[in-house]
C-alpha cells in the first residue's frame, strides 16, 4: 500500500513533467489506425495516400484527409505519383518479392515489381509512368525503365558500410536525382542513375533522413541533431540551415522556393517562409514522432506520424501558432561527474535562473544562468532522482529530470 510520502512525492512529479501543448493551427484529424504512418501523398489538394508499416495498410482520403478508407493490404514506407492514377510504392518490411509495387487506377489495384532481393526498400522516385528509382537498406538504387516489368540494380559508394541504408530519393526531372544515406552522403545522378557522384554535405556521419528539391539547383536535406542544410548549385555544395536542438527531422517539404516545412521527433514542426534561412517552430499539439509532410496548397498542409498521428493545418503562413521557444539540454544524464547543461534560443540572460528539486520537492539548488552553459557537478548531490526548473520573468520555461549515480 502505498503511503502518504509516495502519494505526494507522485503528484509533485506529475505535477512537474506535465506539459501544456497549444495545438495552433495544426488540428489532429480522425484517424484509421492508432499504428505509425510513414509514407505520405497526395495527386490533387484532396486525394492523398497515407500507409501504416505496422499493420500493412494502405489508407486513401478524397476528402483532404478528413477520412480514410483502406485501398490496400501491403505495407509502405514512401509513395510518389505521376499523376492521379498512375503511382509506385515502397515497403520497410523485407520479403522476397512485393517490396516494391505499382497503381495505373489511382490506388485501387497495386501490382507487384520483383525485387532483385529481400531487402527493405525505403524509398522511392518516378520520373514517368515506365520510369521509377527505389532505395533500399543495402546501398543500393533500383530502377526501371518499363513500369516494373524488369529491373537494375546499382550500388552505390558508401564510406560508411555499417550505415548502408539509403533512407530518401528525390528526381528533380528525368535525368537528375539525389540519394541521401543514413551515415550521412549524399548521392547525385544526371544521367538518369547510371551512375552516380558521391557529394561534399560536411556533416560528418550524421544520419540524413530526407530530400526535398525545388528546382534542379536549390535543395534540402535534413536528419538527426537538428540538421537542416541547402544547397543552391545542384548539390556541389551545402550550408548549414540548422535548427537549434538535438532532435532528428524525418521528413521536409516546400510548396514553392520560399515556403518549407520540416517533421521531426517529439511532436516537432519548423517552418521557413524565406527559402530556409530562418525557421520558426510551430505548436503540433502532440508529443508523437511525425513522419512525413505533404502540401496540399500555398496554405495548407498535412503532417502524419506515430501512433496514427494525422496533423492538418489550413493556415500554415499564420503567425498564431509560431512558439520559437528556448530548448535546454542536460548531457551527459545520469551524472557521473559533470553534466553541462546548454541553453538555446535565448538572447537575455537577466532573469534566467535554475531551480533543482529532490523528489520529495525539496528545493536543493538555485542560482542564475548568466550563458549559454552551466556545469553542474555530483559533487554537489547525493544519488538519486532529482528535477530541474528553469525560470525567467514569466515564470517556468523548462522542466528536466535528471539522475545522479
Amino acid at each position: 500500500m502505498k503511503n502518504k510520502t509516495t502519494l505526494l512525492t507522485n503528484a509533485f512529479l506529475a505535477t512537474v513533467f506535465a506539459v501544456n501543448l497549444s495545438s495552433g493551427q495544426w488540428q489532429s484529424q480522425t484517424s484509421p489506425t492508432t499504428q505509425k504512418l510513414e509514407a505520405l501523398y497526395f495527386t490533387s489538394p484532396t486525394t492523398g495516400f497515407t500507409s501504416s508499416s505496422n499493420t500493412s495498410q494502405l489508407y486513401k482520403t478524397v476528402d483532404a484527409g478528413v477520412t480514410w478508407a483502406t485501398v490496400g493490404a501491403f505495407s509502405s514506407r514512401d509513395l510518389w505519383f505521376i499523376d492521379s492514377n498512375i503511382g509506385f510504392a515502397s515497403s520497410s518490411i523485407a520479403s522476397a518479392s512485393g517490396t516494391m509495387k505499382k497503381t495505373t487506377n489511382g490506388g485501387s489495384a497495386w501490382t507487384q515489381i520483383t525485387a532483385p532481393n529481400s531487402s527493405s526498400y525505403l524509398g522511392v522516385s518516378a520520373t514517368s509512368a515506365t520510369n521509377a528509382y527505389f532505395i533500399n537498406t543495402e546501398g543500393k538504387v533500383i530502377k526501371t525503365t518499363n513500369g516494373g516489368t524488369s529491373v537494375t540494380s546499382y550500388t552505390l559508394p558508401l564510406t560508411t558500410p555499417s550505415s548502408q541504408s539509403l533512407m530518401d530519393i528525390f528526381f528533380v526531372n528525368a535525368t537528375t536525382g539525389f540519394v541521401c544515406a543514413q551515415g550521412g552522403q549524399i548521392f547525385r545522378t544526371t544521367n538518369s542513375g547510371t551512375s552516380w557522384t558521391a557529394l561534399t554535405p560536411n556533416v560528418g556521419t550524421s544520419a540524413l533522413n530526407s530530400l526535398y528539391f525545388t528546382d534542379a539547383l536549390t535543395g534540402y536535406a535534413t536528419g538527426s541533431g537538428g540538421k537542416v542544410i541547402k544547397t543552391t548549385d545542384g548539390g556541389t555544395t551545402w550550408v548549414d540551415k540548422s535548427v537549434p536542438g538535438n532532435f532528428a527531422f524525418n521528413g521536409v517539404r516546400f510548396f514553392d522556393a520560399n515556403v518549407g516545412l520540416v517533421v521531426g521527433l517529439s511532436g516537432r514542426i519548423f517552418r521557413t517562409m524565406d527559402g530556409g534561412d530562418t525557421w520558426v517552430q510551430q505548436a503540433s499539439g502532440t508529443t508523437e514522432h511525425l513522419r512525413s509532410v505533404f502540401f496540399l496548397n500555398a496554405t495548407s498542409a498535412i503532417i502524419v506520424g506515430d501512433a496514427g498521428t494525422i496533423l492538418k493545418n489550413n493556415d500554415v503562413l499564420s503567425e498564431k501558432d509560431f512558439v520559437l521557444k528556448p530548448v535546454f539540454s542536460l548531457a551527459p544524464n545520469p551524472i557521473d561527474e559533470t553534466s553541462v547543461l546548454s541553453v538555446q534560443n535565448v538572447e537575455d540572460f537577466s532573469a534566467l535562473s535554475i531551480e533543482i528539486y529532490d523528489v520529495t520537492g525539496k528545493l536543493v539548488k538555485k542560482d542564475a544562468i548568466k550563458s549559454q552553459h552551466y556545469n553542474l557537478s555530483r559533487s554537489e548531490f547525493t544519488p538519486g532522482v532529482y528535477v530541474i526548473k528553469i525560470k525567467d520573468g514569466s515564470g517556468v520555461l523548462e522542466t528536466q529530470k535528471f539522475i545522479v549515480k
